[in-house]
């Protein structure tokens, strides 16, 4: 077997580094991003390159260098999380989604017994 370790966060940059063929702040912030999202795993850290280049996050200009801004990346990365939360509820059993409905509108803290209590009586309709 092959054991691969995380990369630490100055590998990782190297990583983007060589293959955005630049550093600079925005790679640097890049990196930061990639590492975080990737925990330093390589091969997520080479997936997470290859998609954002795939998807267009990452533009090349005439001169070989990236054009982007790890803002747009970020919020198209949380757009996407949101999307595969999604998918996720709706592979719930429907008692399951109901109960998550009702837990979103009692708050981010509640008494388990107001859970159950509630969504027994949404059920029971």
């Amino acid at each position: 077997d092959i054991q691969l370790a995380n990369l630490d966060s100055s590998a990782v940059h190297q990583m983007v580094s060589s293959v955005a063929g630049a550093t600079s702040d925005e790679i640097r912030k890049l990196s930061d991003l990639v590492t975080k999202r990737t925990a330093g795993n390589p091969f997520y850290v080479k997936q997470f390159i290859e998609v954002i280049r795939r998807e267009g996050f990452v533009c090349v200009d005439d001169n070989g260098q990236w054009v982007f801004t790890v803002e747009s990346i970020q919020r198209e990365i949380m757009i996407a999380d949101g999307l595969l939360d999604h998918r996720r509820i709706q592979r719930l059993h429907p008692d399951l989604k109901e109960a998550l409905k009702v837990a979103s509108l009692l708050g981010y803290h509640f008494d388990e017994s107001i859970l159950v209590e509630v969504t027994c009586s949404v059920l029971r309709r």
